[in-house]
């Protein structure tokens, strides 16, 4: 049983939770066709892109219900081709294109394993999403191969428990890199991501860079330029890098090399090493400004003001728990950022955590505001 909602300007059948029988435990049998309430920020933020563009021909590979193509074809006037390897999804989607009018060369459905989608149509896509459930690992390879001199890439990771550190052995398998637990986990998971898609798009000469990234609720998200040329590719190999973090007292150095090569830290603590990693910035403020003017009141227009306002510069300070060490009460966030400022550092919040700083400002002069 379906029922029809409303996100944004678009009409959509989505799955009635409990309408689709029992199983043997007694809890509901899962619908055939995935929708995913909590992604309405993501589906948004994408429209958004889109209109920042000024349009163009969009790729959804793992389409679903079809509502994140559907809303860029009906919100951003872009020309969609929706595909799905799920004969039942492709069934739903179809009837949410008639819904919404599409029908007759607006959104083009497809059947068919998300890789042979994007390599029959390489070339031809202005921006390719990626969004599984889980890792997007098994889908880059073909979607920068598949990508258009100049075109994008958005790219979701709901794995975070392997790129936040909780399972370091399945991050190394999927990722190639050493993720990192604790205060920094978020940054660093959404860093190894973009560094991955680096790595793998260097092999093919393609230079990739992150113009609008962030980590919400349970998955990180990115939005990728693609560039074509060894010299593009060699520019973004530059930005890798790995993060050395101490865990006796707080201090963390990241480097721009190719292997790591620090293991202690001045205070005798040993340091741990997070990476390879992406250590440019995750943001285009250019895009991200045109995102903002056309956002509405609402969590997309909150979020790409926290992005806009963030510091480029990786990592940050958790004022908590710094604070916390030295045996003191945490003062107000936008007083720890006006002490900062006050004494020539920039500062800012981080959209990774409320109680996080971006400052340019040592740990140590992080302290002195705490006290």
């Amino acid at each position: 049983m379906y029922k029809i909602i409303s996100e944004g300007l678009t009409q959509i059948y989505v799955p009635v939770s409990g309408a689709f029988g029992s199983r043997v435990d007694g809890g509901d049998r899962k619908p055939p066709v995935f929708y995913n309430p909590h992604m309405r920020l993501n589906r948004g933020l994408m429209v958004l892109f889109m209109r920042a563009l000024g349009g163009g021909v969009f790729g959804d590979v793992l389409a679903g219900s079809g509502a994140k193509g559907l809303r860029v074809a009906v919100e951003a006037g872009c020309s969609v081709s929706l595909n799905d390897a799920n004969s039942d999804a492709v069934d739903l989607i179809r009837r949410n294109v008639g819904l919404n009018g599409l029908e007759g060369g607006g959104a083009v459905v497809t059947n068919l394993d998300g890789n042979c989608f994007m390599l029959e149509n390489t070339g031809r896509f202005d921006f390719i999403d990626i969004d599984p459930f889980g890792s997007p690992v098994p889908f880059i390879d073909a979607a920068l191969l598949a990508s258009k001199k100049k075109g994008f890439l958005g790219v979701t990771a709901t794995d975070t428990a392997a790129l936040c550190g909780v399972y370091p052995g399945t991050c190394f398998r999927r990722y190639l890199a050493r993720p990192l637990r604790g205060a920094l986990c978020h940054e660093v998971g959404l860093r190894i991501l973009a560094g991955y898609v680096v790595r793998m798009g260097a092999k093919y000469d393609l230079g990739v860079v992150p113009v609008l990234s962030h980590y919400t609720r349970h998955y990180m998200r990115l939005y990728l330029r693609v560039s074509r040329g060894v010299n593009s590719a060699n520019r973004s190999l530059q930005d890798m890098g790995f993060l050395y973090y101490c865990s006796k007292c707080s201090v963390y150095r990241y480097l721009r090399e190719e292997f790591p090569s620090k293991t202690l830290c001045r205070c005798g603590g040993r340091l741990r090493a997070a990476g390879p990693l992406w250590l440019g910035s995750l943001h285009d403020h250019r895009i991200l400004s045109d995102m903002l003017s056309m956002a509405e009141a609402g969590d997309e227009k909150k979020l790409l003001a926290t992005l806009l306002d963030e510091l480029s510069q990786p990592f940050f300070y958790d004022v908590h728990r710094v604070a916390s060490e030295l045996g003191v009460s945490s003062p107000k966030i936008d007083i720890v950022l006006e002490r900062l400022r006050n004494q020539g550092f920039a500062a800012s919040r981080t959209h990774f955590t409320p109680v996080g700083v971006k400052t340019d400002a040592p740990l140590e002069d992080v302290k002195k505001t705490l006290v």
